[in-house]
């Protein structure tokens, strides 16, 4: 019996180790392994400027910070893409234990999304994974962009907030004609 016990507990490690290094892998290719604190994501949503109705994604939304603030302390409805197996999965759970609809966490890649319809994309990205952000929006006629601590690149802030913790806040009003 004690040889079972201790089988089952080397496979359930395994498996919490395998999950463990999957997620890294996704997590560390895009975004910083750091969950955006309440209070930036409410300056976020403060800068942002949205209104009621208007459609918004969170790009790389982790565990759903952004959009349980937006709800809870703004209410409105704002999408999270977390491309994450483990990260997203903990974000539904985070969703649901705060009692709003799981399915504003989509599980995917945010690059093969079609964001064409989106008023306002929030980042809190890599520095990389801007760049290759910039480039997708050279296809979008227009939108904001709130981004968390790093900037667009060949893009120019229209408004820049400087935080206390040697973070910023970027909106960038992306137009193309």
């Amino acid at each position: 019996m004690i040889a079972f016990l201790v089988g089952s507990f080397f496979v359930l490690f395994l498996l919490i180790f395998i999950a463990f290094l999957v997620t890294s892998f996704f997590a560390f290719r895009s975004a910083p392994p750091i969950s955006l604190t309440k209070r930036a994501a409410k300056l976020m949503l403060r800068v942002a400027g949205l209104k009621s109705g208007e459609k918004a994604y969170d790009l790389g939304a982790g565990i759903g910070k952004l959009v349980i603030v937006a709800k809870n302390d703004f209410d409105l409805d704002i999408f999270g893409i977390e491309f994450s197996p483990f990260v997203w999965f903990v974000g539904r759970l985070n969703l649901f234990f705060h009692g709003l609809n799981q399915k504003q966490l989509i599980f995917g890649d945010f690059f093969k999304k079609d964001l064409s319809k989106a008023d306002v994309i929030f980042c809190y990205l890599g520095a990389e994974t801007m760049t290759k952000i910039a480039e997708k929006l050279k296809t979008k006629t227009s939108a904001r962009l709130v981004s968390y601590v790093f900037r667009l690149p060949g893009f120019t802030p229209t408004k820049i907030i400087r935080g206390t913790d040697n973070d910023s806040v970027y909106l960038y009003e992306i137009s193309r004609k």
